[in-house]
């Protein structure tokens, strides 16, 4: 990675004669492209091209000074990549080296892997925009356990909990009407979040009888004395 910028640039060519035309923005060098004068800086990373134009003979193929090289990477385990430069015989004059000036990894993939529901990359960015983006950083912090020290955060994503907010878990609220318990939920979602889970109720009668089960309910709360809710994300 480059880290002392601006980086000088010297273009040369063999053949006597030859006008260089480059280009900095990616785009490939035409005949009307500047010509090289002498060595120049770039301040950022960027796309550096150059083609010798001449009267009396072909025009050179397309050089890059700045070209992208992407990688797949498959498999478990480390893996080790080379990257090695191999000096040609046209020219020693200036700084005739190459330069790597960033490298990053990329997953191919966008959500979690190793938690019991997948959570998007970006949510978690959202949440912490400094979170490198690399596989192992977003694995171990979707399994992290969260601000209010109950869920982890992995399961924030399902509930729709700020999981930086230590005070705010998932709980079934009861209130009444006309004598007959009505069961919700908090935090209650927006319609269009709310839509992408699947909340279920369920109760009891008794918390002390080890023959009962939590049954569900839909609409029969009266028959019940203890709830609870659940949520888990629409398939």
């Amino acid at each position: 990675m480059v880290e002392n910028w601006p980086v000088s640039v010297t273009i040369a060519c063999a053949t006597e004669g030859a006008a260089i035309r480059y280009t900095i923005d990616g785009s490939d060098p035409t005949a009307e492209s500047p010509i090289y004068g002498g060595p120049f800086t770039i301040d950022e990373t960027t796309g550096v091209k150059a083609k010798a134009f001449g009267d009396q003979f072909f025009n050179s193929t397309i050089v890059t000074a700045w070209q992208t090289v992407t990688q797949a990477i498959s498999g478990d385990g480390a893996h080790t990549l080379v990257w090695k430069y191999v000096k040609d015989d046209m020219s020693s004059e200036g700084e005739d080296c190459c330069r790597v000036a960033d490298f990053r990894w990329t997953p191919a993939v966008s959500e979690t892997q190793t938690t019991e529901v997948p959570v998007p990359y970006d949510w978690l960015r959202d949440y912490f925009p400094e979170t490198p983006d690399e596989y192992d950083s977003y694995e171990a912090g979707a399994n992290a356990t969260a601000a209010n020290g109950v869920n982890k955060v992995w399961e924030c994503y399902v509930a729709g909990l700020c999981l930086t907010n230590a005070a705010e878990t998932f709980r079934a609220v009861i209130s009444w009407n006309a004598g007959v318990p009505v069961i919700s939920w908090e935090p209650e979602l927006a319609p269009e979040e709310a839509a992408k889970r699947i909340y279920r109720k369920y109760g009891k009668k008794s918390l002390t009888d080890p023959n009962e089960d939590w049954t569900e309910i839909n609409g029969d709360e009266a028959l019940f004395n203890f709830f609870k809710v659940s949520v888990e994300m629409a398939k």
